[in-house]
């Protein structure tokens, strides 16, 4: 029941944040507008008190809006103050925010790699607010100018660049865009309204407002209209993992925040905007495109027989049989509190399988041959290709072996948006959009590397490792920890365990002709 409120709360919060968004964002548009055009007077029957005026037609009507800071002496009607649907925005982004992050374990806020849990995962998404806030009313109100605008973009650029450290990257996109949100409506609520109401009391007792409650007032107003564009960008960026999950976020993020900055720019000056917005529009825009754009890979070409190498003979091959161990404390099994779709697709509790031990066994260690093995002939590549499958919004398994040059296909089983992101030293990394069921896309490796993370950043809890050799001579222990690895000449072998978690294990291994080598690889627990 739990899973099936929080889907209904995301649906009806992002509903209602957007409708609020349009409302601020379009009434904000009106008024820059009308601030960039309004004219001076062009008849004699307007207040000399009038700065400006501009004549607009909608509905089959006529509107005359003026601009004045002074108070006619005879106010009609009510003033409106355009002020909750701010509000109206943060609160529901922020209900938002706890729904899609906070429910849940944090699964979907916290970073695979950055080893926080969801407490201190969820301290830092409500300090980015907080401190964030702080920071920039400090600069603006203590300090001003120059200063703070450098102090202003330092900090974005901090949280372009920190965020995608300690939270998922999608968590970090959108943080990004909540801290923008919050100054918004701090702007308005704590430094715009205040400021308008005292020179609004002011007026009415006759007396003369202080400029600077307007100045500062305006100066906030005009802040927020340059973060307009890039937040819309962060509230839909979430759809889009190939972004949120590119290996270079932290550049991502700020080429977005530039490019929305002079998009802004070109609304109000069109293509008479200073040359300067010209020059971050272009490289911003472009540079986005290019690092965006899709990595061509070569095609894997067969190489040319080695001369010389010796083919394993079969009469004469032995094996190495093992156990890969653990000792120490076994950590506890990892819940994953899934909900929405994720949740709908599994029928009990679910458990992260990056540590199995039982019997002071360990399973999913890929074990293989690293030496031993360079004089001889590794056999063709095999055609049967290799699934890594998404299933359950989790990988069916762990760790996966394949040759290099072998295909290796990723799939989507799940009627849910996937992608597959690699994370890898050796061979080039790509990012894969896996919105249909039953997708497949099929990759090659090209040089032997131990191992290639895959995972998807739309889940982040989902990873899954592939270990590419050169030969056959591999295998993945098993739950009680055995493996065999066969096919082998007679000869002393270097044999390799890694783990995800616990690292590598390395033994010397001589197996005899036409005979059997036994090896333990013992992984300790963390002190």
């Amino acid at each position: 029941m739990i899973e099936f409120l929080t889907e209904w709360a995301g649906l009806a919060f992002r509903w209602l944040h957007v409708t609020f968004a349009i409302a601020w964002i379009g009434h904000a548009f009106m008024f820059h507008e009308l601030e960039h055009n309004l004219k001076p007077p062009e008849v004699d029957d307007v207040s000399p008190d009038v700065n400006g005026e501009m004549w607009m037609v909608h509905g089959g009507g006529f509107f005359r809006l003026q601009k004045t800071r002074v108070l006619p002496t005879v106010i009609t009607g009510t003033l409106k103050w355009f002020k909750y649907e701010s509000l109206g925005t943060w609160v529901t982004g922020f209900l938002l925010l706890v729904a899609t992050f906070y429910m849940g374990g944090g699964m979907m806020l916290t970073h695979p790699a950055a080893g926080l849990g969801a407490g201190a995962s969820i301290g830092i998404s409500l300090a980015t607010l907080l401190v964030g806030w702080t920071v920039y009313d400090l600069l603006w109100a203590k300090i001003g100018g120059t200063v703070a605008l450098a102090g202003t973009i330092l900090m974005f650029l901090a949280a372009c660049i920190g965020l995608p450290e300690v939270l998922s990257g999608r968590a970090a996109f959108l943080h990004v865009g909540a801290l923008m949100g919050t100054l918004m409506t701090a702007n308005v609520w704590m430094r715009i309204l205040p400021n308008s109401r005292r020179s609004i009391a002011a007026l009415m007792e006759g007396k003369e407002p202080d400029p600077s409650w307007g100045a500062v007032a305006h100066q906030r107003s005009f802040h927020n209209g340059y973060m307009h564009f890039p937040i819309i960008f962060l509230m839909i960026s979430n759809h889009y993992p190939a972004l949120y999950g590119h290996e270079l976020k932290p550049l991502i993020l700020a080429l977005f925040i530039a490019l929305g900055v002079a998009v802004r720019q070109y609304i109000y000056d069109g293509l008479k905007a200073h040359p300067v917005v010209h020059a971050v529009a272009l490289a911003s825009f472009s540079s986005l495109i290019f690092l965006s754009m899709p990595k061509s890979e070569a095609p894997i070409e067969t190489p040319a027989p080695v001369e010389g190498l010796a083919p394993i003979d079969p009469a004469t091959a032995g094996r190495i049989v093992g156990q890969v161990a653990f000792t120490g404390e076994v950590p506890a099994p990892e819940p994953l509190q899934m909900y929405g779709a994720c949740a709908a697709l599994q029928t009990g509790p679910v458990y992260g399988n990056s540590v199995l031990v039982a019997d002071g066994k360990l399973a999913n260690a890929f074990v293989w041959v690293k030496s031993g093995l360079e004089g001889y002939d590794p056999g063709p590549v095999p055609e049967a290709k290799v699934e890594v499958d998404q299933r359950g919004c989790v990988y069916t398994e762990r760790f996966h072996g394949a040759r290099v040059g072998q295909t290796v296909t990723f799939v989507n089983s799940d009627d849910t948006f996937h992608n597959v992101r690699t994370i890898s030293e050796l061979n080039p990394s790509f990012n894969l959009n896996m919105p249909a069921k039953d997708q497949r896309e099929d990759r090659t490796f090209r040089v032997p590397e131990v191992a290639v993370n895959a995972r998807c950043d739309v889940h982040p809890w989902m990873q899954s490792y592939i270990g590419v050799v050169p030969h056959d001579a591999w295998a993945i222990s098993a739950a009680d920890g055995s493996f065999t690895l066969p096919n082998l000449p007679p000869g002393t072998y270097t044999v390799e365990a890694w783990h995800e978690v616990f690292g590598k294990r390395e033994a010397q291994v001589t197996v005899p002709e036409k005979g059997e080598a036994s090896v333990e690889l013992v992984f300790e627990a963390a002190p």
